[in-house]
C-alpha cells in the first residue's frame, strides 16, 4: 500500500469510472485496473464491483469503510510532511521586565524579525521573582531582570546600568531653575509611583512616606494614563524617561540620585540551544551602548 495507490483509489470512487481516473492520473485503464486490484489483494477485500469489459466502478460496502481510512491515512500523510516546517520555525519565548520590554526591547525583536524570520518569539511581561522560577522550569527561554538571578543553575549577565529621572508634563512656567530636581522639591501627594526595583523603593521611603503617592501603579504605561497636571511626577529609568519624552513629556535629572537601575539577561546553564545563544550574543550588542 503506498499514498499513490490510496489516491488512485479515491479518484475511481470520485469519478466511478476507470477511464477517468485513468486520464486524470495520465495511466491507461489497464495499469489503474492492476493497481487496484494489487490494492485488493492486499487487503483481502474487492473495493470495487466491476464487469469484465466495463469500464464502470461502483464501490463496494468494504470499499466505503476503506474510504474512510485512506482519507484520514492522505490527511497523516499531509501532516507529516509539514514536519519540516514546523521543525525549521523556532520558538523562543522571552520573560522580560515592563520597563525594558516596552521601552528598549522593540528594536532588538524587529531586527531579528527581519533576520530570522523563521524565528517564532513569544514576549511575557513578568516582574523579576517572578521571571526566575519559569527559568528554572523551562517555561521560558531568557529572562530580563533587574536583579540576578538567587538560584545556582541560573546564568546572570549584566546587560546595561541607568540612572533615574524625574518625568512630568510640561506646564506654561518654568517649574524649576535647574535641569535637576532635589527630592525635597517634589510633593509627595503629587507623586505617580512605581517601584522599580528594592533598591529603588528602600531610597524612595527615605525621602518620602510609602504611601503619601497619588497612586501607585506596577507598570509605566499604566502611570501615564494618570498624568492629567503638570503638577504629577514619577521616577522612572532614564531609558523609560527618554521614551516618554517623545510623547510630550520632560524629565529631570535627580541631584540626589538613588541606586541606579540594573539590568540582567538571565538563562540556563549549559545551553544548547542555538536560537538562545544567538539571542543572547544580539542582546549583548545591542544594549552594549547603554552603559
Amino acid at each position: 500500500m503506498d499514498i499513490d495507490s490510496l489516491k488512485l483509489f479515491l479518484d475511481v470512487q470520485n469519478s466511478g469510472n476507470i477511464t477517468n481516473a485513468a486520464i486524470n492520473n495520465y495511466m491507461t485503464q489497464s495499469a489503474v485496473s492492476k493497481r487496484i486490484h494489487l490494492l485488493e489483494k492486499e487487503l483481502g477485500v474487492s473495493l470495487f464491483y466491476r464487469k469484465k469489459g466495463q469500464s464502470l466502478a461502483l464501490i463496494t460496502p468494504a470499499g466505503e469503510a476503506f474510504s474512510d481510512i485512506a482519507n484520514r491515512i492522505l490527511l497523516l500523510h499531509q501532516q507529516a510532511l509539514t514536519l519540516q516546517q514546523y521543525a525549521e520555525r523556532r520558538a523562543l519565548t522571552i520573560a522580560c521586565i515592563n520597563s525594558v520590554q516596552n521601552y528598549t526591547l522593540p528594536p532588538l525583536i524587529f531586527q531579528l524579525q527581519q533576520e530570522y524570520p523563521q524565528l517564532c518569539v513569544t514576549l511575557e511581561d513578568h516582574h523579576s521573582v517572578e521571571i526566575f522560577p519559569l527559568l528554572v522550569n523551562n517555561r521560558v527561554d531568557i529572562g530580563i531582570t533587574q536583579a540576578a538571578a538567587p538560584f545556582s543553575d541560573l546564568e546572570s549577565v549584566h546587560l546595561f546600568t541607568e540612572d533615574y529621572r524625574v518625568i512630568m508634563r510640561p506646564s506654561v512656567e518654568k517649574r524649576f531653575t535647574a535641569d535637576t530636581v532635589h527630592p525635597s522639591q517634589l510633593i509627595a501627594e503629587m507623586e505617580i509611583f512605581e517601584a522599580f526595583d528594592i533598591r529603588l523603593q528602600n531610597w524612595h521611603d527615605y525621602w518620602w512616606r510609602p504611601f503619601n503617592a497619588k497612586i501607585r501603579v506596577n507598570t509605566t504605561p499604566t502611570a501615564e494614563q494618570y498624568f492629567t497636571t503638570p503638577d504629577e511626577w514619577m521616577i522612572v529609568p532614564s531609558s523609560v524617561a527618554y521614551s516618554m519624552e517623545k510623547k510630550g513629556f520632560i524629565s529631570y535629572a535627580l541631584e540626589e540620585n538613588p541606586p541606579p537601575h540594573e539590568v540582567y539577561l538571565v538563562y540556563k546553564k549549559q545551553i544548547k540551544d542555538p536560537h538562545v545563544i544567538m539571542f543572547i550574543e544580539k542582546a549583548l550588542y545591542h544594549f552594549k551602548d547603554m552603559d
